[in-house]
């Protein structure tokens, strides 16, 4: 009679994000993971769904940038992590990080500007005293078409 033991999962750990909401290719992320037992050595690989964040011995990722969500969803990101031991077991853990499309500043109001023919004006400086907590400055191109 021969007697097989198969190699168990990676267990009894978490994985947390650094924060749990933030701006939108601004805020700078890391996820880390804590206390994974196994009796061989581990990788850890992040994963923004199916796109790769970092791979490694490692249990904390490389610091990145995310995308918005998408609306229907809150604004709402899947972060894998996939823990997997020197044989080839794993076990894999999500976490969800919310990044909405807008970024939210003292000023958040839409500047619209409805134009007729024309100019052409490079690097114009417009101060804009309207606006709820004005006077402020925007830099940009306007086109009248």
């Amino acid at each position: 009679m021969l007697n097989f033991e198969t190699a168990g999962a990676p267990h009894s750990g978490y994985c947390t994000p650094s924060a749990t909401e933030g701006v939108v290719l601004e805020t700078e992320f890391t996820f880390k993971c804590f206390d994974w037992q196994d009796t061989n050595p581990l990788t850890y690989e992040f994963q923004l769904g199916e796109e790769p964040i970092s791979y490694g011995s490692s249990p904390k990722s490389a610091s990145t940038v995310l995308p918005a969500g998408a609306p229907e969803v809150d604004y709402q990101l899947q972060i894998n992590i996939i823990i997997k031991n020197a044989v080839g077991v794993e076990v894999a853990t999500k976490l969800f990080i919310k990044v909405p499309r807008l970024i939210k500043t003292r000023y958040s109001k839409e500047l619209c500007l409805q134009s007729s023919p024309v100019i052409d004006i490079n690097l114009v400086t417009f101060k804009v005293h309207h606006l709820k907590g004005g006077p402020f400055i925007l830099f940009g191109r306007v086109v009248f078409n």
